[in-house]
């Protein structure tokens, strides 16, 4: 039996509580020796209980369901049949492993993708990963490059992950600790830049409705490339970052760190990550990593920003000359309203919640 079948197969009968352990030893060390299944294997367990608790079926009927689902993918002309009543006594283990060969027929005919709502088609990546605001999650890639996402956010990569170039797609925030392969550089690209490492730890923010995108370089090298300039390259030393002004489409002038010396922010913006305390491992630009959210004299609507995407809330700002004064701070696991009362304590404003509503307004 081909490997990704019998995998299939391992998994459906995990899945069902049918596996013997030896069955279960065999699942565990096909996932040691090749980690790409590992992800697939957590991939289908989220989605697996994720189905079965939002709709509170038997195990047969939910993937009864999840199959019909995955026919319907593959948009056959063929007319669908009703899923199989659920069966029982010896002839359940059959169905497993009936559904399970189901299930990996299906999945080597369509490209899929995982977010909060199950699998989707999408014809250009095979491997997406989306995370709700609110939420933050790690991932290893099949390379060993270890990948957190920050709220808001999404990254996708096709294929394997064994080819010449390591490459994924950003939009949002996203800290890597990229696994070392001289022979095989590791490219980000987002709407504004392009980063390509060999093996380093960097944070990037490049959310597509915020004015810049951000890169923050704590080890290793990394190479920028302008999506609107690809003929100008900037090279990130350790302890420096990027700031680069997404909504400007002219050449690449950049300035050192400094203050703005026009009313338009300038292209690019060059300067140094920043620190608190004494430990240098705790820079500004990745701490929401540590579970901690960080204003670094932010306006009130940048902040607002951040909440938002930080406990899955709307924030209305109903008078904009709040948005005059700039605030600073480090909160790490406190809750909603901690924050904004700190908040308020240095602004002066008055905020209300309403449900996952927040409004800001003047005293």
């Amino acid at each position: 039996m081909p490997v990704d079948q019998k995998f299939w197969l391992l998994v459906s009968l995990k899945l069902s509580g049918e596996a013997t352990p030896e069955e279960l030893a065999q699942l565990d060390l096909l996932v040691a020796q090749d980690p790409e299944l590992k992800a697939q294997e957590q991939l289908l367990a989220s989605i697996w209980h994720t189905k079965q608790q939002a709709s509170g079926v038997s195990k047969e009927d939910a993937l009864s369901k999840h199959l019909v689902r995955l026919q319907q993918l593959q948009k056959t002309a063929e007319p669908q049949e009703a899923p199989p009543a659920p069966v029982q006594g010896a002839a359940k283990r059959w169905y497993w492993l009936a559904a399970a060969a189901l299930v990996f027929g299906c999945f080597a005919g369509v490209k899929y993708l995982y977010n909060a709502n199950g699998y989707t088609s999408d014809p250009l990546a095979s491997h997406v990963y989306t995370v709700k605001p609110g939420q933050r999650m790690k991932i290893q890639l099949p390379d060993g490059t270890g990948v957190w996402l920050n709220a808001g956010s999404k990254m996708s990569y096709a294929g394997d992950f064994k080819g010449e170039k390591r490459e994924v797609q950003l939009s949002g925030e996203a800290f890597f600790d990229v696994a070392a392969d001289k022979n095989r550089p590791f490219i980000i690209h987002t709407h504004t830049i392009d980063l390509r490492v060999l093996g380093t730890a960097f944070n990037i923010r490049s959310y597509e409705d915020e004015r810049e995108t951000e890169a923050a370089l704590v080890r290793g090298a990394v190479e920028v490339t302008l999506r609107n300039d690809p003929g100008k390259k900037i090279i990130l030393k350790p302890k420096e970052k990027i700031l680069v002004n997404s909504c400007r489409n002219d050449s690449a002038v950049y300035t050192l760190t400094g203050p703005k010396s026009t009313e338009e922010s300038p292209l690019i913006v060059l300067s140094k990550i920043r620190y608190w305390g004494r430990d240098s491992s705790n820079n500004l630009e990745s701490a929401w990593v540590k579970n901690r959210l960080v204003f670094d004299k932010e306006t009130l609507d940048n902040i607002a920003g951040k909440i938002e995407r930080w406990y899955n809330v709307q924030i209305n700002i109903t008078d904009s000359g709040l948005n005059e004064a700039t605030y600073t701070g480090v909160f790490e696991n406190e809750k909603l309203e901690e924050v904004l009362e700190a908040l308020r304590l240095t602004g002066g404003f008055h905020y209300s919640i309403n449900g996952n509503t927040v409004t800001i307004n003047r005293k």
